[in-house]
């Protein structure tokens, strides 16, 4: 509301505004309390220009009345002041920074006005050197000028881990999802062959997830992730994967976001770290003839990926609500028929009641290496 108040007042005087090209359509836009998120993204051109102009110009206007009590001070009260101005960076303005003008005027326009009569006639008198006076001793001393205007805002996403079981609840309660095809998998893993490339996606499909979730409007699913990303977070050229981009839609988010994270915990573990350091559950390595048990299972399987991103999903969402000494089959059975997946075969041999809970995230791991070397071996 005090956004729509300050543009609502502010706006025509951008009209001839130079530090940015605000478009005349914007201008004359009206702005209500149901704006697109778009509107309130500083960027420094599109629809996100208005949020930048406005701030800018209103750090202006602050400065030009501090430097003008500063001049009354010295030319009509014929003093110095007695403290040197303060700078604050435009980054770290607070509301004490700022004169309140809303509460400040009024009162000191009251204290200093008084009514007189004039042949019968009711006026009110203002007696302006008092008011210019108690005005810049009681509101703008010890207000600060505000520096590096120039340095506008910039858009800068927060980059904390997406709460995953709450996460994609919300984005399936929003929005209509799909898994991608092995194929698209595929090609865009392939795409994806340095690290700083597959973090880089996994970073902008976080932020994607974590707007989804809060969006109150619905979305159209087959609107594609590069528009949303562009148009709608005004992230311009952070979605670079071209495979992404041609084939992912919001429909695919959770499916991308779950594939992007899986290859990254696959990368940490083959560069011998921890992928699961957030997960607060007490961890147990496997026995050697445990891991020797559970590979000679696996061999049994036509494909380790479903189990892979199985328990990868059962780790991330489920395992911290169970006993750690509890029977890993026993809980995952209760996993598999509350998301209604299909069986997992040859379980009994793959998780024998001996496999505790706590040796999940190492098991996980072994199969990652153990596929792994499968591959080399058919190299």
């Amino acid at each position: 509301q005090n956004l729509c108040q300050a543009w609502d007042l502010a706006r025509k005087e951008l009209f001839h505004y130079d530090c940015f090209d605000v478009k005349k359509e914007f201008i004359e836009m009206q702005l209500t309390e149901g704006i697109p998120m778009v509107f309130l993204i500083p960027t420094t051109r599109g629809e996100g220009v208005i949020t930048t102009a406005l701030v800018d110009y209103l750090v202006s206007i602050h400065n030009s009345l501090i430097q003008k009590a500063r001049d009354f001070v010295k030319k009509s009260l014929d003093r110095e002041w007695l403290i040197k101005v303060r700078e604050v960076h435009v980054m770290n303005v607070e509301l004490s920074h700022l004169i309140d003008y809303k509460n400040a005027f009024f009162p000191l326009l009251l204290k200093h006005s008084s009514y007189v009569f004039s042949s019968g006639n009711p006026m009110i008198q203002y007696d302006l050197f008092g008011l210019e006076k108690d005005l810049v001793h009681q509101t703008v001393l010890g207000k600060p000028m505000i520096s590096h205007i120039t340095e506008l805002p910039q858009v800068v996403w927060e980059l904390k881990s997406v709460s995953n079981t709450l996460t994609v609840t919300r984005i399936n309660g929003k929005l209509q999802q799909c898994a991608l095809s092995q194929q698209v998998k595929v090609e865009i893993l392939n795409e994806l062959k340095t690290v700083a490339q597959l973090t880089q996606t996994y970073e902008v499909i976080e932020v994607v997830m974590r707007f989804l979730q809060h969006k109150e409007e619905k979305e159209n699913p087959r609107k594609k992730i590069k528009e949303y990303v562009e148009k709608d977070l005004q992230m311009i050229g952070r979605l670079t994967s071209q495979k992404v981009c041609e084939h992912c839609c919001l429909r695919h988010v959770i499916s991308l976001w779950k594939l992007l994270s899986i290859e990254k915990a696959r990368i940490h573990v083959r560069n011998k770290e921890e992928p699961f350091n957030h997960v607060q559950v007490s961890q147990e390595e496997l026995k050697a003839n445990q891991i020797q048990v559970l590979e000679n299972a696996l061999k049994k399987l036509p494909s380790l990926d479903d189990l892979i991103d199985l328990l990868y999903d059962f780790i991330e969402t489920y395992l911290q609500h169970h006993g750690a000494e509890t029977p890993l089959k026993n809980i995952l059975q209760l996993f598999i028929k509350e998301r209604h997946l299909g069986p997992i075969p040859h379980i009994d041999e793959i998780f024998p009641t001996s496999i505790k809970l706590c040796q999940v995230v190492h098991i996980w791991k072994t199969i990652v290496l153990y596929q792994d070397s499968l591959k080399k071996q058919n190299y």
